[in-house]
């Protein structure tokens, strides 16, 4: 049995920025446009809280020595703060992916099949599906009868 070739997407098909912005009905996504914009500044962020708790640490060390403890773990935390939003970021990218995989899926095998129509109901079972019958599970006429 061998399966139809899967469709690849048209290259020239990409919307600009603005428009997939105001798209109203989230067909397009913009998360994984902006995530790399995101990632620098929540590095820019974390490098400065950093730089200032280093600076407090040294500052305060004049009437604390405990103070000096700062400099240890201000780059330590800083650092767990760093992997912590690369962590959160690439989940959140791995998610859209996954649905723009799922989405060329369902294109590939019905093509329209992904697209959102709000004003009507669908039928679960897809258009042109017979009902299923637990007693033939695979379709072929027959109880239990295994794929060919």
């Amino acid at each position: 049995m061998s399966y139809p070739p899967v469709p690849q997407p048209a290259v020239n098909q990409q919307k600009s920025f603005f428009s997939m912005l105001f798209d109203i009905s989230f067909s397009e996504f913009i998360t994984l446009k902006v995530i790399r914009v995101i990632y620098i500044i929540g590095l820019v962020l974390v490098g400065l809280f950093a730089i200032f708790g280093i600076i407090s640490s040294i500052i305060g060390a004049s009437r604390s020595p405990v103070s000096l403890l700062g400099i240890i773990v201000v780059p330590l935390i800083a650092l767990v703060y760093i992997i912590l939003l690369r962590l959160g970021l690439e989940l959140t990218a791995v998610i859209f992916r996954i649905g723009q995989n799922t989405t060329i899926m369902a294109n590939s095998i019905d093509p329209g099949a992904a697209q959102l129509d709000l004003g009507m109901p669908q039928d679960p079972q897809g258009p042109n599906q017979p009902p299923f019958n637990p007693s033939d599970p695979y379709g072929q006429g027959q109880p239990g009868a295994p794929l060919q």
